[in-house]
Formats: C-alpha cells, sequence, structure tokens
C-alpha cells in the first residue's frame, strides 16, 4: 500500500498491467498483447502471475479505482520541445512497436507516421522489456525514440542493473548505457543499481524457486540479459 500511495502521488499514466489490475477480465491474462517471437511459456507465467496480482488488487478496490482513473499517455513541452510519453506504443497500451526488437526488423515507415500524426520530437516509451534509443529524421525533422527496457531487472549482458530514461537540458552526472544531444535536450538511458542483496530474498519469499515470476525473471535480476551496450543504438534509413 505504501508503494502505491508513493507512486500514485507522482504524475503516472496507465501501463497495461495497471489497467488489467483496475479492469479484470476474465482470459484477458496480463494484456501484454506478446507478439508471435515470444516463447507461449512466457506468455503462460505472464498470466498466471497476473491472476495472482489482480486477487490482491481485488481486496484494495480504492487502488484500482485511482488506477483506473489514470491517463493513458502524457505529453509536456521540455525545453521548448514536444515530449510524448507511451506505455506500449502510441496505438496501444500494450503495443511493442517502439520494442528494441521493432528496430532490429526496421519500423521507419511506422514511426513517421506516428511521429507524424503526434508532432511529438521525443517519444519515451516503456513495456517491451529490453532498451532501445533511435534517433533519425521523420517528416523533415530530427526526432527521438527512447524505450528504457527495465527499470528493475538488468537490461544488459553481465549486469544487472535497471535502467531509467533520463530527458534534461544537462549531462547526467551517473554514466549512460547510452544518450544523445539534440536541440539541446540530453536523452540518455541511466542505470539504477538498486540493492539487489536486499531485494533477492525478499523477491524468492514472495515468488519461491519454480513459481511463474522465478522462472521467468530471477536469473535477469541476477545477470541481467544477453544484450550488449554497442546494441542499444540504432541509426535511421528515413
Amino acid at each position: 500500500m505504501e508503494i502505491n500511495s508513493r507512486v500514485l502521488d507522482h504524475t503516472v499514466s496507465l501501463g497495461n498491467v495497471d489497467y488489467e489490475l483496475a479492469n479484470p477480465n476474465e482470459g484477458a491474462g496480463c494484456g501484454c498483447a506478446y507478439p508471435d517471437f515470444v516463447d507461449e511459456s512466457v506468455v503462460a507465467r505472464s498470466n498466471a502471475i497476473m491472476e495472482r496480482l489482480q486477487g490482491v488488487a481485488g481486496d484494495h478496490p480504492d487502488i484500482q479505482e485511482r488506477l483506473a482513473l489514470l491517463p493513458r499517455y502524457r505529453c509536456v513541452l521540455f525545453g521548448g520541445l514536444k515530449v510524448l510519453v507511451v506505455h506500449g506504443d502510441p496505438e496501444s497500451l500494450a503495443g511493442w512497436g517502439l520494442a528494441h526488437e521493432s528496430f532490429v526488423a526496421g519500423n521507419e515507415a511506422k514511426l513517421a507516421e506516428w511521429f507524424g500524426h503526434s508532432g511529438a520530437d521525443v517519444i519515451a516509451s516503456t513495456h517491451t522489456c529490453l532498451p532501445a534509443l533511435w534517433a533519425g529524421i521523420a517528416e523533415g525533422r530530427s526526432r527521438i525514440v527512447v524505450n528504457n527496457g527495465s527499470a528493475g531487472m538488468g537490461n544488459l549482458s553481465r549486469d544487472p542493473r535497471g535502467l531509467i530514461t533520463r530527458i534534461a537540458l544537462t549531462s547526467p552526472l551517473a554514466q549512460p548505457v547510452a544518450g544523445l544531444e539534440r536541440h539541446g535536450l540530453n536523452v540518455s538511458l541511466v542505470p539504477v543499481d538498486y540493492d539487489r542483496d536486499a531485494w533477492l530474498p525478499r523477491f524468492d519469499q514472495l515468488w519461491p524457486v519454480g513459481s511463474a515470476a522465478s522462472v521467468s525473471y530471477r536469473s535477469r535480476i541476477t545477470g541481467g540479459t544477453s544484450l550488449k551496450p554497442d546494441q542499444v543504438v540504432f541509426p535511421s534509413a528515413i
């Protein structure tokens, strides 16, 4: 309850998990809209995790009500630029159009469409678990997409730190995993080096060995992913 209250006291927006907690719908699972390249076992575990979380959320209708009222995106003006903050992509809370995998596959045409419709200079996203930082030209203007991957689990090879997106007028004090500057705006992915020794016993208590979350996430929490730092940044052909 304390964590929920602290988070909701900030300027927040809705995510797919928040939506499913606030609007439980039998059979919807986590609402992650996993693409075909995600193994079915991962999907099944995510749905099992969500089922347990919905059981807890049902005991707190006040929190569910607050979640249900959250906006699906935020749009702010910062440093003279328009920044669109989304969960998923501009079309869906659980969209994968701004996922790392989408940049690998080449999604420039869709990016141009989203930038054209939104008028944004920067699109900041989360939800899809792996980080990406893209810079290019869309609709004749320099644009940026940043996806932090995960704030609470490792994102890179042999690196268990989480990542958050930082958008500022100055460079970060901590060395970012990746960053760039456009029109005086600094956009970077900054590591979150939290205390894993303190967190892991609590995680194991909540999700014992063999549980859905343990199978899906524990090794990533302790060791990161297979992604290399130079695989995070994407140039553009548009």
